[in-house]
């Protein structure tokens, strides 16, 4: 795998005891008008204001609008890919004008772009792409990444991180630099807090958090829509649970693909805006981790088209975002509730006909050597917190692991049919999480798997390219979501009978029909 889901949880540790002994960060916000002073960092943020954090002389004459001091909840980054994204996408520095000693330079004019905001690495490099393929050749991705070494002062990547981003967008936009981008794609959260606001207008507490809420609103206004991941751990997480911000989670394949249904898969937040297709997915011979990082890009993309028909989106009315077959046009189209948007898009249609197919070269060995397990009878999942839940904060890129690209297939035999799961592309888990479990989740049941000891260790290292569960194909049915579910613990030594040490993480099995 190219991204290794739980790495957070080590910067997680990390982070919370040192937050623990931090000073807490001071920040005030003056009107844009204020100038001089000085601090740590200084954050114009077009007509909203300016921020000022880690404030060491305030600007003569001018009055805080709102001041705080806080230890902000921190987004942990995941470490290097084993492989980078192979691309390299456009930053958002690079299409804003920038003045330098020739002048003001840039890539030349944009008229039509979407702000990514995301991490400088093959996260934030997948993400961008995938948003600028489905919004089109004429569309611009921009990243602006969240780990500005800029903002190193700071600490984690953490709510001023976020908002120093949108600030930057919105300096660009209300300065007249850019046009406002058609979207903007955040890929990352964090769990929701108990002084998080519902909304701009809803602040429980003044604190960063609520100065993203109102940031928010500021480029809402300009024209823009903002897109969010919403997990993938049944939970919503900040800043997706915006009110203004579209959350998109994964839809669930299967069902969808089948004719069935459009329906999230398990690991969607229920209350999610938006489920959209977010695992199988192969990016230009990269296999993309599953994940609503990649639902809230795609979504990004594909909304570009309807943004230009107001008069169409007036139309749609309420419902959750999702994908639509039309038989008229042979295509896929997007939809809002029973009400879909006549617009093709080939991009999507693409990915879908790459969803039906067998794996793409790069993207998964189907031929990789596997290990036989049987299958339990069928128990509830245990009782133990989501990974997103365990120890506070949560990680910035909702995607799972390990199983890469964890599609199955039915294989024939002469006592029925084998259920092979692809995971060959998997890596390591990193130091200090130790696989316990693991079952074949199907509607609301777990199957838990025969692995040994001496096999789960080889998952956690990422060497267990593919399971075979003999007649597995009597568990799965398109009419129930399919995943592996993994009970996973910080120490091999505890025991999750009685340990409140566990927790759980769960990826989507796409089935492929092709051969």
């Amino acid at each position: 795998m190219k991204l290794s889901r739980f790495a957070w949880l080590a910067a997680l540790l990390a982070a919370s005891v040192s937050a623990s002994h931090a000073t807490p960060i001071d920040w005030h916000l003056y009107d844009a008008s204020c100038a001089g002073g000085a601090a740590a960092v200084d954050i114009a943020c077009g007509t909203y204001g300016r921020f000022m954090i880690l404030q060491s002389t305030p600007p003569p004459g001018c009055t805080p609008r709102a001041s705080g001091g806080e230890e902000p909840p921190v987004y942990p980054a995941s470490p290097p890919a084993t492989q980078p994204f192979p691309l390299h996408m456009t930053r958002l520095r690079d299409i804003a004008p920038q003045e330098s000693p020739a002048g003001f330079t840039s890539l030349g004019p944009v008229s039509r772009w979407i702000a990514v905001v995301d991490f400088d690495d093959a996260h934030g490099e997948s993400t961008s792409w995938l948003a600028g393929q489905i919004a089109g050749p004429d569309v611009t991705p921009a990243l602006a990444p969240l780990d500005d070494p800029a903002l190193d002062v700071l600490g984690p990547v953490g709510d001023f991180h976020v908002l120093a981003r949108l600030c930057e967008i919105a300096q660009d936009v209300d300065g007249g630099a850019l046009p406002a981008p058609r979207t903007v794609n955040m890929s990352f959260g964090r769990r929701v807090r108990a002084t998080d606001p519902a909304s701009s207008s809803s602040c429980p507490v003044q604190n960063a958090a609520c100065q993203v809420a109102q940031v928010v609103h500021h480029v809402a206004q300009s024209g823009a829509w903002l897109v969010a991941a919403a997990g993938n751990h049944r939970d919503s997480l900040f800043p997706g649970a915006l009110d203004e911000v579209v959350d998109a989670g994964m839809v669930d394949l299967n069902a969808f693909l089948a004719g069935i249904a459009t329906r999230p898969a398990w690991e969607t937040p229920p209350a999610a805006a938006a489920t959209i297709p977010g695992y199988g997915l192969c990016l230009d011979a990269w296999p993309a981790p599953a994940g609503s990082s990649y639902s809230s890009a795609l979504l990004s993309g594909w909304l570009v088209a309807l943004l230009d028909h107001p008069d169409v989106l007036d139309q749609l009315g309420d419902g959750t975002w999702m994908p639509a077959w039309s038989p008229a046009s042979g295509c896929y189209v997007l939809a809002k509730g029973r009400k879909a948007t006549p617009w093709c898009n080939a991009a999507v249609t693409s990915i879908f006909a790459a969803l039906l197919g067998p794996t793409q070269p790069g993207c998964g060995d189907p031929a990789a050597a596997a290990v036989t397990v049987s299958a339990g009878r069928a128990t509830p999942p245990d009782a133990i917190p989501s990974i997103d839940t365990w120890g506070g904060p949560t990680h910035p890129e909702p995607e799972s692991d390990p199983c890469v690209p964890c599609s199955g297939r039915l294989v024939a035999t002469s006592h029925g049919s084998d259920l092979r799961i692809d995971m060959s592309e998997s890596d390591a888990l990193p130091g200090g999480i130790v696989l316990d479990q693991v079952a074949l989740h199907v509607g609301t049941s777990n199957y838990v798997l025969g692995l040994t000891t001496l096999q789960l260790q080889q998952m956690t290292a990422g060497t267990l390219a593919a399971i075979v569960v003999p007649n597995g194909g009597a568990l799965v049915n398109p009419s129930a979501s399919i995943s592996l579910w993994y009970r996973m613990k910080p120490d091999g030594s505890i025991d999750c009978a009685s340990s409140p040490s566990c927790f759980w993480s769960s990826t989507p099995v796409l089935m492929q029909t092709s051969p």
